[in-house]
C-alpha cells in the first residue's frame, strides 16, 4: 500500500516538476539574485546576502515538496552557519 501511494505521488510530481518548478526555479534565481547584487550594492552584504540565500531558498523550499528531519538538534551551535 505505502509503495503504491509513493509511485503515485512520484508520477503526480513529475509534471508538477518540470511544467511549473523547473521554470520557477530558473526566473526565481535569476530574480533574487539580481536583487541580492543591487541590495549588497547599495544597502549592505548582509541584507544582500540574506535575500539572495535566505528567502531564495524558503520560497524555493515552500514550493519544492520536501522533508526534514533534523537529528541531533542539541548538538547545533546557535549563530554559526
Amino acid at each position: 500500500m505505502i509503495k503504491s501511494s509513493r509511485k503515485v505521488l512520484w508520477l503526480l510530481y513529475q509534471p508538477y516538476k518540470w511544467i511549473f518548478f523547473a521554470p520557477f526555479l530558473v526566473i526565481n534565481t535569476l530574480f533574487f539574485g539580481l536583487a541580492a547584487l543591487v541590495i549588497s550594492t547599495l544597502v549592505s552584504q548582509r541584507a544582500g546576502s540574506y535575500v539572495g540565500g535566505v528567502v531564495w531558498s524558503r520560497i524555493n523550499g515552500f514550493f519544492t515538496p520536501m522533508f526534514v528531519r533534523v537529528e541531533g538538534r542539541k548538538n547545533i551551535r546557535k549563530n554559526t552557519s
